[in-house]
């Protein structure tokens, strides 16, 4: 890490004892990255990212924990974009792994910002519920909450009526939402921005409610 330029440390807290025997001693531990102008492979990153366990630590070493809170605060330059997370808070919960330690079934609670070269969108209590289909081998996606983004005066409410259908093939399964957020989202320039135009575009399957006088 951090081969080319800058500094990246890691803490750790926990509820116990300080030196604890074995992982039933230590609850609700919290490990927090710190980066500083961390540079590598043409990429660099600045700021802080914290992921907090709750309950036994024994989940976390087993590699199979069930709910876990991430907070970021860290801006991402990788020469041709810079991704920015602005105090971006997400709780997941119901997390179910299959045989292989793969991610089938969660559910993500968002509060925050994310830029991308100067395009913004903020979540408000924004869920996703995120589900694996063996049998079709999809995943199936369903969303409830609010985003904010320059095209729209205030808040808008995303429900979506049905399951989005996300097919497997061509998916890294570890990084699906984001995959076909960029593959839906059109980046050609427009005064809405790649974010607000992806969440237009699923008009098929949502309901979206422009809440006047919030933000």
């Amino acid at each position: 890490p951090c081969a080319d330029n800058g500094t990246e440390s890691i803490s750790m807290t926990w509820d116990g004892p300080d030196n604890p025997l074995d992982c039933t001693q230590m609850r609700n531990v919290s490990m927090t990255l710190t980066m500083d102008q961390c540079s590598e492979l043409g990429e660099t990153m600045d700021g802080t990212m914290t992921v907090t366990i709750p309950g036994s630590s024994c989940t976390l070493l087993a590699g199979d924990p069930t709910n876990m809170t991430m907070e970021m605060d860290m801006t991402i330059d990788d020469g041709v974009s810079i991704l920015d997370f602005n105090n971006l808070t997400m709780e997941v919960s119901n997390l179910v792994y299959d045989q292989n330690g793969e991610i089938t079934d969660m559910t993500v609670l968002l509060d925050g910002t994310v830029t991308e070269d100067q395009e913004s969108v903020s979540f408000g209590d924004f869920h996703i519920d995120w589900t694996f289909d063996s049998v079709n081998t999809q995943y199936l996606t369903s969303m409830d909450g609010y985003i904010e983004c320059p095209c729209v005066d205030g808040w808008l409410q995303i429900t979506t009526q049905e399951d989005i259908v996300l097919p497997l093939s061509g998916l890294s399964r570890g990084r699906s939402l984001y995959d076909y957020r960029q593959r839906w989202g059109s980046h050609d320039q427009h005064q809405c921005g790649h974010q607000c135009r992806y969440s237009h575009g699923r008009r098929s399957h949502t309901k979206l409610s422009l809440l006047h006088g919030q933000s």
